[in-house]
Formats: C-alpha cells, structure tokens, sequence
C-alpha cells in the first residue's frame, strides 16, 4: 500500500484482522505491529500459530489468529484431505498430485484417484507422496492400475 492515506484508511476502518503464520517477519515485527496495532499480549498469542505441540490425535490443521476488535485468539482450521491437496504449497505433494492428474487426464479425477490410492495404501502422507514421485504411478501397486 503505497498510499498513505489509503492505508490509514483500510487500517483504521478494519475491525477484524486474520493472520496466518507471521514467523518469517518476527525479526522486524515491530514494524507490522505498530501498523496493526498489535499489543504485546496479541503478538505473544500470534507467534504460537502453528508451534503449539496440539497435534495429537487431531485432522490436518493450520492455526489462524483473528482478532475482532481489540483482542485475538488462534483457531485451528481443519480441512479434508482432499481440500489440503488441492491447495497445497508443498512442492513434493503438488508433484505427486500433478503425476495423476497428468495419468487422469485431468485435475480433478487425478486428485480423486490419488485421495482412494491413499487410503488404499494404508500409508501416511509423506510416505506415499514419496513412493509417487521415486516410482510414478505405473509401478505402484494400487487401485488407479486396476
């Protein structure tokens, strides 16, 4: 926002405020926080986003920080595994995802057969994400092959 008054604006007239993991910038934070008014107490809770040890026994989440006025609080944000792979920003899970969609024909079949081979398999993400990508899908052992 290059334009001050546009920005004061936009800042002053905003209510609520959604931030997504802000570690990157936690060096030069103070920065951001004077802009977004953000106390000390909001800051602490902002930098827990995603850090907490709150895995266990719980869906595919990332942690959100909304703050609706004055205060703030995280919230973790659970989707299905086929919407996490549809928007996912891991590179080996696009790769693997885009080697059925590329055998599928197209995005959305790709995705539903990879979401089936996974259940399937009966292995975790990260392990079958792997074996896509070392082996490609004719060499796997699954339901897309039958």
């Amino acid at each position: 926002m290059g334009n001050p008054i546009v920005k004061d604006s936009i800042l002053a007239n905003s209510d609520t405020i959604c931030l997504l993991d802000q570690s990157k910038f936690r060096s030069n934070y103070d920065e951001i926080a004077k802009l977004l008014s953000i106390t000390d107490v909001e800051r602490r809770k902002i930098f827990t986003i995603n850090k907490l040890q709150n895995k266990e026994y719980r869906s595919r989440f990332k942690e959100v920080y909304i703050r609706r006025g004055t205060v703030g609080e995280v919230y973790g944000v659970e989707v299905s595994l086929f919407q996490y792979l549809a928007f996912t920003t891991e590179k080996p899970e696009k790769s693997a995802v885009k080697i059925y969609a590329d055998h599928f024909g197209n995005y959305k079949d790709g995705l539903t057969a990879f979401v089936k081979d996974l259940e399937y398999s009966g292995k975790a993400l990260n392990d079958f994400v792997g074996e896509v990508n070392r082996k490609g899908i004719q060499n796997l052992n699954l339901m897309a092959n039958e």
